[in-house]
């Protein structure tokens, strides 16, 4: 019984993290589209450095990224809620 758990919980960890690697992924890449399009559109009124910034602040700030924000925020709990039940399940001992 204990080793079905296991396997299960390898299979939803798995699942799990290449989700949230996707949903993050994907979501970088939004912002760098929007960095680029808002430092061309505005090109010589702010550092390289300031237009990534103003995006992640943009991101964390307002409500268009809110569903993103919130299904990333939900695969990080679940995430860490499966990584908490695997210590659970575990064996401990490695010797």
């Amino acid at each position: 019984m204990m080793q079905f758990l296991q396997v299960m919980w390898l299979g939803a960890s798995a699942t799990l993290f290449a989700l949230w690697v996707w949903m993050l992924c994907r979501e970088m890449v939004q912002l760098s589209r929007d960095a680029r399009h808002w430092r061309s559109a505005y090109s010589g009124t702010s550092s390289a450095i300031r237009m990534p910034i103003s995006q992640l602040r943009r991101f964390f700030g307002k409500s268009d990224h809110q569903r993103q924000r919130r299904r990333l925020a939900a695969l990080t709990a679940a995430l860490l809620g499966v990584n908490a039940f695997g210590v659970v399940i575990w064996p401990s001992g490695l010797g």
